[in-house]
């Protein structure tokens, strides 16, 4: 298997561009790094940690037209699906950097019967988060959960689809020059082996994975062997019923939105 991922368009079945596959000793030195960065992100306060995920957003709007080329480039799809994913993204962040000092603040809760006690319910970081994105919307399903990893005081390993590795590079490229620091954010490339080395290593302590059920029970059986908390978003091709007094132009038109 080649060292290379070569990026398509599946459009035009254009070259992209190449990206090198993440070799298994530099594989495990960017978790170290990850792992060793990790204490200092999470003692800064959540106001801290979300004041610089703003300027990622800034830095996104910024780069926009940047982002937005290289969506289409590597999906094939028109500019506007791609204008609305990042904006999308956007919006994402200035919500989620506005609720996550509500969300993620000390919590008083009742003793019950122990009056003379106080209770407190506190919210920490897991450490390290991987996560595995899909092709089909390679920055909102990537961004999304870096974003809220990142705030909660986790660092991120992120694998991008082997599709679309360069909007992958894009998103780490636009968090890091908005402040995240670089181990903080980390991207390794590679296919379905990578997929399952960041999965299994024991240097991951959290994984979010975007993509089919098969692969998901695969994820889901591993992590429960390990304990290791895991998150899946799993797809799936779903039945669309066409009545017979509907317009067949815009269900036509439904059906291939929604397909693609």
């Amino acid at each position: 298997m080649t060292n290379r991922i070569i990026s398509i368009n599946p459009a035009t079945q254009e070259a992209v561009g190449t990206v090198r596959v993440t070799k298994q000793d530099k594989f495990n030195k960017i978790l170290e790094r990850s792992i060793l960065s990790q204490q200092k992100w999470q003692e800064l306060s959540v106001a801290k940690r979300a004041g610089i995920l703003r300027q990622v957003r800034k830095q996104l709007v910024k780069k926009s037209d940047e982002l937005i080329s290289i969506i289409s480039e590597e999906t094939g799809k028109p500019f506007w699906d791609s204008f609305l994913e990042t904006m999308t993204v956007a919006e994402h962040l200035k919500y989620m950097c506005g609720q996550a000092p509500y969300i993620l603040s000390k919590e008083k809760r009742s003793p019950g019967i122990f009056i003379h006690k106080r209770t407190y319910l506190r919210y920490f970081p897991h450490g390290t988060a991987g996560i595995i994105s899909p092709w089909n919307y390679p920055l909102i399903l990537a961004a999304s959960p870096v974003v809220e990893a990142l705030l909660s005081g986790n660092t991120v390993v992120l694998k991008p689809s082997e599709l679309t590795p360069l909007t992958g590079n894009k998103i780490r490229q636009i968090f890091v020059q908005g402040g995240v620091p670089e181990d903080v954010f980390q991207v390794v490339h590679g296919r379905a082996d990578t997929g399952a080395a960041l999965v299994e290593s024991p240097m991951t302590d959290v994984i979010c994975f975007t993509g089919s059920v098969k692969t998901g029970r695969v994820i889901a059986e591993s992590c429960g062997r390990q304990l290791k908390p895991s998150i899946l978003e799993l797809g799936g091709n779903d039945p669309m019923i066409v009545m017979e007094d509907a317009d067949t132009d815009r269900a036509v038109s439904a059906a291939v939105w929604g397909g693609f």
